[in-house]
């Protein structure tokens, strides 16, 4: 902050003083838009070169004459270096999703510098608040805090395994399969992955882990009721089986052990029409029900929990063993150890 005040109506002096990593304003203009000087001697002018943009006024003939025209209260040298400057514009915000770079090399040429391309004299520059280095930095902030967000949230979903994965060491004593814990668990980024849904647009997303975990509770739950059940017939045995693998069942059981609310679904917009992102400390006028929903809530449709039961499943199994993962399973209520009423 003591920077900024510093900076603060700061005066360019000098032509030699412009430098590629400053951001500058020009002060007459009432939108204070910010400007980066284009360090190419080809488009250099001087405040005695001719104006050469339509005028009412027969006396403009310099650079110098149309801006002393402009402002009368300011004096420009003669003959001077002028600032050659371009101005910022609809800067990235939002560094959560890759974008396009296949057009960045030909948005840097020389035609299209020249037609970006604004001069001033040094006497109407200002430094603006902040160099370019701190502008880049609290464009990032909010990209910054969404991911520090979703990992408080990711550490609080492994930090709180006792409430939610507990796992237990491997033992076939069914009575004491939940006595005993490990701290067998996916890393954060993988459990970032399991919950994080394609539409967020994301650099990845759980589908992979989805159709990995889909494939082994398939396996497992065959295998257990096969075991218990080695007489039963194909459709009796189907039958069961659809009952535990089902997308309604799955659902219910993220809803039980309160998984839920840790799916991923949405793209984070942080401005527009569409924004939905909050910043920490702010809250959501409860009257307006449209902007409170788009701020608080994530549209999904049951499957999509289902999937992340499915997509949790691949992450531990990829993050673990078979055994760890088994045991997940059946913390989570699936039928994939053999436990008889008896507990045999």
């Amino acid at each position: 902050m003591l920077s900024i005040r510093n900076r603060l109506n700061k005066s360019v002096e000098h032509h030699s003083q412009l430098s590629v990593s400053e951001l500058y304003v020009a002060w007459h203009l009432q939108n204070k838009q910010l400007y980066i000087t284009v360090p190419d001697i080809a488009l250099l002018k001087r405040t005695s070169d001719l104006w050469m943009h339509k005028t009412k006024s027969e006396t403009i003939k310099t650079y110098a004459d149309y801006f002393e025209h402009k402002l009368p209260n300011v004096s420009i040298h003669r003959d001077s270096l002028m600032a050659t400057m371009r101005a910022i514009s609809n800067p990235r915000i939002n560094y959560l999703h890759q974008i396009p770079t296949e057009n960045k090399a030909n948005k840097n040429s020389t035609t299209d510098l020249i037609d970006q391309s604004v001069h001033y004299p040094i006497e109407l520059l200002h430094y603006a608040p902040v160099n370019q280095a701190d502008l880049k930095l609290l464009y990032k902030l909010p990209s910054i805090l969404v991911r520090l967000t979703q990992l408080y949230w990711i550490e609080q979903l492994r930090m709180t395994r006792q409430a939610l994965l507990p796992l237990t060491s491997l033992t076939y004593d069914p009575s004491n399969i939940q006595n005993t814990l490990t701290n067998e668990q996916p890393s954060p980024d993988i459990l970032f992955q399991a919950i994080t849904r394609r539409s967020t647009g994301e650099q990845m997303d759980n589908e992979n882990f989805e159709i990995l975990g889909d494939s082994f509770l398939k396996l497992t739950v065959s295998m257990s009721l096969y075991y218990r059940h080695p007489l039963a017939s194909a459709g009796s045995l189907t039958e069961k089986r659809i009952k535990q693998i089902s997308n309604e069942n799955l659902y219910r059981l993220a809803v039980q052990r309160q998984l839920k609310h840790f799916l991923y679904v949405n793209k984070i917009v942080f401005r527009g029409k569409d924004a939905n992102w909050l910043p920490p400390g702010y809250v959501i006028d409860e009257a307006n029900s449209t902007l409170g929903k788009r701020h608080s809530h994530q549209n999904a449709k049951r499957k999509a929990f289902s999937d992340m039961i499915e997509a949790f499943i691949g992450a531990f199994l990829i993050s673990s063993n078979y055994t760890t993962t088994i045991k997940f399973m059946y913390w989570l209520g699936l039928d994939v150890i053999p436990v008889s009423k008896q507990g045999i």
